[in-house]
């Protein structure tokens, strides 16, 4: 099964779902799959409410789920109240070579997620900010757990290429627990690596987000660049136990 959404808005949500009382997450099982689940452009809207993932097949390299646009009219994509974690039996054995979300142009929200047990290899991470166009992308309540690089990478629960005027806001909350990247000299932050270009470009990390045991060469919570004015911003945050072979938890 793969779904392309160019226009309208559609909700995908686990029967019986609901934002304050408890329910069972309806699985959606991927790992034999090859192309995208859900690829969103042109001006569609996509919301996923109470599901559990788990990945592609480890050697495909299509995202689980793909943002992009070339127009004005950004698509978007929201996800709330989810489950991500890799197959127990893809995890013990395998990395993945490719991202779980990538986006390249649009909106984009996550907020209380869970997301665990990941392994990239190829330079891959959990979540991927694409370059050439403008995303605008806030994460809350969301907690990264046991995400892992296991080659050269940058990054490994999100690496965010913030140009074009792009936004990354991690905030209210978050928490990153044993993120880590390598430990050679081109892997940079442990959790979070972040190119930020642009004077409207902007990098916000706030109100008690978390990081704790997470390691890089470099930056072992975050690495971040800025570029031509880019902006970032970091505003009561907990950094414990990040470890680093070079410069900075």
């Amino acid at each position: 099964m793969s779904t392309t959404l160019l226009k309208g808005h559609v909700v995908i949500q686990t029967d019986g779902y609901n934002s304050i009382e408890d329910y069972t997450k309806q699985s959606i099982l991927t790992s034999s799959f090859s192309s995208s689940l859900f690829t969103i452009s042109g001006t569609g809207h996509l919301e996923l409410l109470g599901l559990h993932f788990d990945n592609l097949n480890p050697s495909s390299n299509d995202p689980l789920i793909s943002i992009s646009t070339d127009s004005d009219f950004p698509p978007q994509l929201q996800i709330e109240d989810c489950e991500f974690s890799q197959g127990s039996d893809s995890y013990s054995t395998y990395s993945l070579s490719n991202s779980i979300i990538s986006i390249s142009g649009g909106i984009m929200k996550i907020e209380r997620t869970t997301i665990e047990n990941y392994k990239f290899m190829n330079g891959n991470s959990l979540i991927y900010i694409k370059p050439d166009q403008t995303s605008t992308v806030t994460i809350s309540q969301t907690k990264f757990t046991y995400i892992t690089q296991t080659g050269a990478g940058k990054g490994s629960a999100i690496n965010a290429q913030l140009q074009q005027d792009s936004i990354l806001k991690v905030t209210d909350s978050c928490t990153f627990s044993n993120c880590s990247t390598q430990q050679s000299y081109d892997c940079l932050g442990g959790a979070i690596y972040a190119v930020v270009d642009g004077s409207n470009s902007q990098f916000i990390v706030s109100d008690l987000v978390k990081f704790e045991k997470c390691q890089s060469f470099q930056g072992g919570a975050i690495s971040v660049e800025l570029l031509n004015m880019g902006t970032c911003e970091v505003n009561n945050v907990q950094f414990k136990e990040c470890t680093v072979n070079n410069d900075g938890g």
